[in-house]
């Protein structure tokens, strides 16, 4: 059975001041190993990032933390998982984003 690792970059974020909670398309998509993801968050705020699979079942939570207003990206390294489709859950409070990331190997 394979441990699932993935690598995250959240260290970069720009001093945007975004007016929505908005979770953008990750690039590429579909990806081979890694991809990267941007967010913007209009204020302070508590911000989850979850990784289901096509079947509804959570792979991984990449993020859980208090993140600053402004425009954030996330690099995601999937080289330890499966092909297939993917789901990336964003959620904050009651407000909710999800992309579909599709890894080919």
């Amino acid at each position: 059975e394979k441990t699932l690792v993935l690598k995250l970059d959240t260290d970069q974020t720009m001093s945007l001041s975004p007016e929505s909670f908005f979770l953008e398309q990750n690039r590429p998509n579909p990806f081979n190993h890694c991809t990267t993801v941007c967010y913007s968050l209009p204020e302070r705020m508590q911000v989850t990032i979850e990784l289901y699979d096509l079947l509804g079942r959570k792979v991984e939570i990449l993020m859980d933390q208090q993140q600053e207003a402004g425009r954030h990206w996330m690099k995601i390294d999937g080289s330890n998982l499966a092909s297939g489709i993917y789901y990336l859950h964003m959620h904050s409070g009651s407000l909710r984003r999800v992309a579909k990331l599709a890894l080919v190997k």
